[in-house]
């Protein structure tokens, strides 16, 4: 029994649906990279009726629908009540002839019925700077591990190409979830802090259907919430960025809330 339960899981929902198995609710975080998806997912996968997974896209996935369907009907089968995912906005165009052209696979999603939370981050600078450091660094930090952040130098020039990186994804972001449903967060207001968490997750599990319970992530941040404090040669990236229209990130009070 266990070897016929195993085939049909991975390969799509059909012969589970036959089988009497309940689908059940599903979602999809879809976000530019270096918005705190990882977090996210790690605070969802904390609550105790909520499988959440991470990048299934980053690597080609010759039928996207299946394989998501799939999962969160093996999650079921665990005894999670809802399911969901992150899609990073570069991934959908690494394999467009898997995923499809534009927003058609967001459009698929929305159509089954899978919920769409849309994560951004306001401060493309800081979000540039995160680029810059995992680069250097690694990606993901946690509370287990010793962490110590230092100043770091960097290329004006590819602070700048970064962020016109970060405008772009932001844009295709936004464009792409115009016209579908979708719920929205801002890494500013509703991840920065534990208690802003809280109140994120509590709003998202309420559209989801189901109970509050409080949520954790081993995950920390380990810079400072400043771009001086980041960057070792703050002045001589300052004066290029303050010569382009991403100006206004170099005064970090008005993005404070």
């Amino acid at each position: 029994m266990r070897e016929r339960l195993r085939r049909p899981v991975t390969y799509g929902m059909a012969p589970l649906a036959r089988a009497g198995v309940v689908t059940p609710q599903r979602f999809v975080i879809y976000c530019p990279p270096r918005t705190g998806s990882s977090l996210l997912a790690s605070l969802f996968d904390s609550h105790p009726s909520v499988r959440c997974e991470g990048e299934l896209l980053a690597k080609k996935v010759p039928r996207p629908l299946a394989w998501f369907d799939g999962r969160s009907a093996h999650a079921r089968l665990q005894g999670q009540l809802v399911w969901g995912c992150k899609v990073i906005s570069q991934h959908l165009r690494w394999f467009p002839e898997a995923y499809g052209e534009g927003d058609q696979l967001l459009r698929d999603l929305v159509e089954r019925d899978y919920k769409l939370i849309v994560l951004r981050r306001r401060d493309w600078l800081l979000q540039a700077l995160s680029a810059a450091h995992a680069v250097r660094t690694q990606y993901h930090f946690t509370s287990d591990e010793p962490t110590c952040f230092s100043a770091m130098r960097v290329d004006p020039v590819e602070v700048l190409s970064l962020l016109l990186t970060m405008e772009q994804e932001d844009a295709i972001v936004a464009s792409s979830v115009a016209d579908l449903p979708h719920l929205e967060l801002w890494y500013e207001d509703d991840l920065r802090t534990p208690d802003r968490q809280q109140r994120a997750l509590d709003r998202l599990t309420e559209e989801l259907g189901i109970e509050r319970a409080t949520v954790s992530s081993r995950y920390v941040s380990v810079a400072p919430p400043s771009f001086a404090g980041r960057v070792a040669n703050a002045d001589e990236v300052a004066e290029l960025i303050a010569s382009t229209r991403f100006a206004p990130f170099l005064d970090r009070q008005a993005y404070e809330r």
